[in-house]
Parts: structure tokens; sequence; C-alpha cells
């Protein structure tokens, strides 16, 4: 299922159609600074990997996934 999620492209922010299967919260470590870890909300457009936003903050990025799943939610009741 499709849902719309905005994405921000150098000072333009875009709306983008994702398929919301697709949808994950990847972590990742810099090589040069273990200490700095980054969290990444991607997911699948029909144009290839889609990074949606990233952020030093896990709660955010969790925040923002369950938003983006209960927006996926309510499209499929609305389509029963």
């Amino acid at each position: 299922m499709l849902i719309d999620v905005q994405v921000n492209y150098y000072r333009t922010n875009r709306i983008v159609s994702v398929d919301a299967n697709t949808l994950r919260v990847e972590v990742h470590r810099l090589q040069s600074d273990p200490s700095f870890i980054c969290y990444n909300l991607v997911g699948t457009t029909d144009q290839g990997r889609l990074l949606i936003r990233s952020s030093k903050d896990p709660a955010e990025m969790l925040d923002l996934y369950d938003a983006y799943m209960d927006q996926a939610e309510e499209k499929r009741k609305a389509a029963c």
C-alpha cells in the first residue's frame, strides 16, 4: 500500500509515495567515531530506495515511523 511521506530535498519539501510495507528504521555507526549513531527512516518508491529522514534521536525516528504506519492502517481501513 502506498502512503505519502514528506521528504526534504535541498531546502524544498516534497511529498513522495512510498510502499508502507518497506518502511524501516536503520541504525548506522560512524567508523571514524563509533560513539556517533545515526538513525535513518527509509522506504522504497517506484524508483528505488529512498532516505526519508535522518536523526541522532531514536525516539524521533520511531515516532515518525509509527505515524506513517498509522497513516497506512487508516488508508487500509478506508479501502475496505
